[in-house]
Order: C-alpha cells, then sequence, then structure tokens
C-alpha cells in the first residue's frame, strides 16, 4: 500500500513538474485536436513557416463544428504565434456545393475570435467568443493525431528537421573588472537543442537571465573555495545524446541531464543576453549571434574545448 502512494505521489509530482514549464507552439503540435465532452468536432491545427526572423509561427485552424440549428459548419483562421499562445478570427462561408453542382458559396465572413492556448504537447484549451451574439465558449483540447514520427518537446528542438545539420553558436559575456565575464554556448540539432550560460568572477548570488528584455530563468553564482564565484544555467529541449561526452559537468557539479534542464522555449539567436542582479543592474552582456558566420563558431568552439 506504501509503495502505490508513493508511486502516485511521484506521478503527482511529475505532472506538476511538467504543468510548471511553458511550451512554444511548435510544428510538432500539428495535428487533430478533439475534447472528448463535445462529440463529432474539434480543431485540425497546421504550424506553418516563421513569419520574420524571430520564433513565431503562421498557425493555420480548421474548426469543424455546428451552427445554433445542428448544420454542420467548418471555420479557418490564421494567426501568429506568441509562446504557448495564437490568435485567431475564425472565418466562414455560407451556400456552395459539392461537384458537380456549381453553386458558389458566400464572401468568407468573420464568425468568432478563438485563442488557442497550449499548455503540454498534448493539451490545449481553445476559447472562442461568438461575433455576432457575442456568445462564448471553450474546449479543452486533447490531441487526436500528430504529423509523422515528429518528437514534441514544446521547445526550441521541435524546430529542427530530420537531417539538419547541428548548429553551434557562441559568445562571450563581458562587463566589470577582471576576472568578470562568462560564456554562452548554443547547439541545435534534430531533437536536441540547449543554450548554456556560465558566468565568473561576480559576486555570489542569484542573478537572472535576461534574453531579448525577458527574463528567462534564474543562475545561482557561488563562492567555491578560495577560488572566484562561478555559475552555470542550461536550458535543453528534447534528448541530448551527446552528454557522456560533456565531461567538464560532472567537475562543474552540474547535472547535465535534460529531464531537469529548465525548457529552452525561446530562441536567444540575435538577442541581447543579460545577466541581471535583484535590483535590475546588468553585471553581463552579451549580442549573441543570429548564426554563422563561415567556420569561426567551429573554430571558437574548438578553443573553448581546449580551455576546459
Amino acid at each position: 500500500m506504501k509503495r502505490t502512494i508513493s508511486l502516485i505521489l511521484g506521478c503527482a509530482a511529475l505532472l506538476l513538474a511538467a504543468s510548471a514549464q511553458a511550451v512554444r507552439i511548435t510544428p510538432a503540435h500539428s495535428g487533430s485536436w478533439f475534447d472528448p465532452e463535445f462529440d463529432k468536432q474539434g480543431l485540425n491545427i497546421q504550424v506553418l513557416d516563421k513569419p520574420g526572423p524571430g520564433p513565431e509561427r503562421t498557425v493555420a485552424v480548421y474548426w469543424f463544428t455546428f451552427d445554433d440549428d445542428g448544420n454542420p459548419v467548418w471555420a479557418l483562421g490564421v494567426g501568429t504565434s506568441e509562446r504557448d499562445t495564437v490568435n485567431l478570427t475564425m472565418r466562414r462561408a455560407f451556400g456552395g456545393a459539392r461537384p458537380p453542382l456549381d453553386i458558389e458559396a458566400s464572401e468568407m465572413i468573420d464568425w468568432a475570435e478563438m485563442t488557442l492556448s497550449f499548455g503540454t504537447c498534448n493539451t490545449a484549451v481553445a476559447e472562442f467568443t461568438m461575433v455576432d451574439t457575442g456568445e462564448s465558449g471553450r474546449y479543452d483540447l486533447q490531441r487526436l493525431t500528430r504529423i509523422g514520427k515528429r518528437t514534441c518537446t514544446g521547445g526550441l528542438s521541435d524546430d529542427a528537421e530530420p537531417g539538419d545539420p547541428e548548429i553551434t553558436l557562441v559568445a562571450q559575456l563581458e562587463g566589470g573588472q577582471p576576472p568578470a565575464g562568462g560564456l554562452l554556448k548554443f547547439k541545435l540539432r534534430p531533437a536536441f537543442a540547449s543554450f548554456e550560460v556560465d558566468v565568473r568572477g561576480i559576486p555570489a548570488g542569484t542573478y537572472r537571465v535576461r534574453v531579448g528584455g525577458t527574463d528567462e530563468g534564474e543562475i545561482i553564482v557561488e563562492q567555491r573555495g578560495q577560488g572566484i564565484a562561478m555559475g552555470r544555467l542550461r536550458f535543453s529541449s528534447g534528448t541530448d545524446d551527446d552528454s557522456d561526452e560533456q565531461g567538464d559537468d560532472s567537475e562543474s557539479g552540474s547535472d547535465d541531464s535534460s529531464d531537469t534542464d529548465p525548457l529552452l522555449d525561446f530562441d536567444p539567436r540575435g538577442q541581447l543576453v543579460e545577466i541581471v542582479d535583484a535590483d535590475d543592474e546588468v553585471h553581463l552582456s552579451a549580442d549573441f549571434p543570429a548564426g554563422r558566420d563561415g567556420d569561426d563558431d567551429d573554430d571558437d568552439d574548438d578553443d573553448d574545448d581546449d580551455e576546459g
């Protein structure tokens, strides 16, 4: 009996831990979704290309439902994601007929405003308000299908397609007087992404990692013996098959398991990265590169390995 209770509590803790981490909308969320409380209706969601250089995605949603008279209706909406949410204006037409009948449908009209928010890779909430009546409703969605064998993490690793080459980018954190400094390292390959933040030489304490003006996590800087204060934080998504090769992690006392890392649900590329204290003072910063410049990043990566 005690073992059963322990297992239940352990599963509950895992669910709470998973729910605490936000997800971002990625192509892996594409598929069919439904609410078991509402039969024979649901949403087909397609997460498409990026409309710009940022992590946001164009999202197309097809809504299969019924009107007030019980007639089948489908509506279409297109929006741009923002982290775990996308807002859409759902539009529909009236009339029309299937071939061979030649009956033209009406122009598409605004039918409902919908907000779609993802809690995990397999759960979401769709809230909507009808344009003409103001009536509102909600679906508590579950995933019904996924596209192919794509793995969903809700993180940046979902952006990498099978066969894509690995991307490695590094940048030096600078600011203050030596030995204050640090290193930022980003990796992206199919099924795995990571962003490592290493700092040294600043006063011991807890600092915020600010990326593009948003606080993404906290890094603890500790004094180690008579040496300089150091701290490390790694964000990740997916499974790191190369973690056994990273020998420096055991020496630094950090846990390299991607299961315990904060979820990498943001893209640091092309962003200003800052290490900020409780008083909002910036101690270290770096303009993180948006992409590789020839083979320079690979050379920097090799230099970093030599220093370890």
